[in-house]
């Protein structure tokens, strides 16, 4: 009898003994874990998540190109975490677990004002990764002009990215000499690439006049309403960067800013078939 009594009361320090175990591995865990973590509209993401290539399952999916870093395709909360160890201010998420967007604001002194870099990231709602980003540029002051700011952007784009879409490949692909060209002429000789890309033109071609000009340099110049966007395209115009403001001399120039903005549509389309296939799997059956 006591050899028994004796064995049930190891069997009972051995499972406290695990339990605690257990309790302190969790309070580790919480303890490590990034304040975005526990915030309501991402929370319900896991870091470790990655987009992979449904022809080649261990091959992760991302964008060719990036803004600060942040490339398409990625996990939302791990650049969430990455944006705020950079010293970005995270904005107010809505909708709580239904949120698709988080933005963060980064701040530097800009003459007697100051600029703003808002970076928004679109991201599936049910996955968590991203299929758009956006960076605008905006100045506090309405009464500085943003051309400078422009200038310099630009420039660190054309060194980052390479050079925007020339005139000289615009009239290539519509198979004009010179001259000016019809936004709409450039968007229906897209007919060789994805639907999508057609329509991403179509939607910029906001009016029957819309034009793409030459700038000083000879890049093409997309005239979308008071627009003036450059584009780089990359995989046959799956990927596109484009980078838009008014006119320099335009009157609200500073107030409109200046904004880049990052898509891909062939992944945009694989993160929205996984959803589908992810809610077929979860569906019961009798």
């Amino acid at each position: 009898m006591f050899p028994l009594v004796t064995r049930n009361k190891s069997l009972l320090v051995i499972r406290r003994v695990i339990t605690l175990c257990i309790v302190t591995l969790c309070c580790l865990s919480q303890a490590n874990a990034h304040p975005l973590e526990q915030v309501d509209g991402l929370k319900r993401f896991q870091r470790q998540h990655s987009l992979s290539n449904p022809a080649a399952p261990n091959q992760t999916l991302q964008s060719v190109l990036d803004i600060k870093n942040v490339k398409l395709g990625q996990n939302v909360l791990n650049q969430a975490i990455a944006l705020s160890e950079q010293g970005g201010e995270i904005h107010t998420i809505t909708g709580g677990t239904r949120s698709d967007k988080v933005s963060f604001s980064f701040f530097q002194p800009y003459q007697e004002s100051r600029l703003e870099q808002k970076l928004d990231l679109y991201f599936n709602k049910n996955s968590g990764f991203i299929h758009q980003i956006n960076l605008r540029y905006v100045i506090s002051s309405a009464y500085l002009s943003i051309e400078p700011v422009r200038v310099q952007v630009l420039q660190a784009a054309i060194n980052k990215y390479g050079p925007p879409l020339s005139m000289q490949e615009v009239h290539t692909r519509v198979k004009q000499s010179k001259g000016e060209v019809k936004l709409q002429k450039f968007a229906d000789a897209l007919r060789d690439t994805s639907p999508a890309t057609v329509a991403y033109f179509k939607k910029m071609s906001i009016s029957r006049s819309a034009q793409i000009t030459p700038d000083q340099q000879n890049y093409a110049l997309f005239h979308s309403g008071f627009d003036q966007c450059y584009v780089w395209p990359k995989d046959n115009f799956n990927e596109l960067l484009s980078f838009c403001g008014f006119a320099p001399k335009a009157a609200n120039a500073a107030n409109r800013g200046l904004e880049f903005s990052l898509v891909n549509f062939a992944l945009e389309q694989i993160i929205t078939e996984q959803q589908h296939q992810q809610a077929d799997s979860n569906q019961l059956s009798l």
